[in-house]
């Protein structure tokens, strides 16, 4: 059974983009140091997104409507 692991995130702005990402291909993950800190339950500062079936172009357009010019 999949246990619910909570997310410290500094920056609101990721989950909003992740979900934005999910809901546009057919699989997004968060993954990495933000994966790990979030089971250690430690604040991450940033996180990576695996993505699949989302091309460079139309996932930077999708993350520059959330971050803006940070992307």
């Amino acid at each position: 059974m999949p246990r619910h692991i909570p997310l410290n995130i500094q920056d609101p702005r990721l989950l909003e983009a992740a979900r934005k990402v999910a809901a546009q291909v057919p699989k997004a993950m968060l993954v990495g140091g933000f994966v790990r800190d979030a089971i250690l339950g430690i604040q991450s500062k940033d996180a990576d997104l695996e993505t699949y079936g989302i091309g460079a172009e139309e996932l930077e357009n999708v993350l520059g409507k959330v971050f803006g010019d940070k992307v």
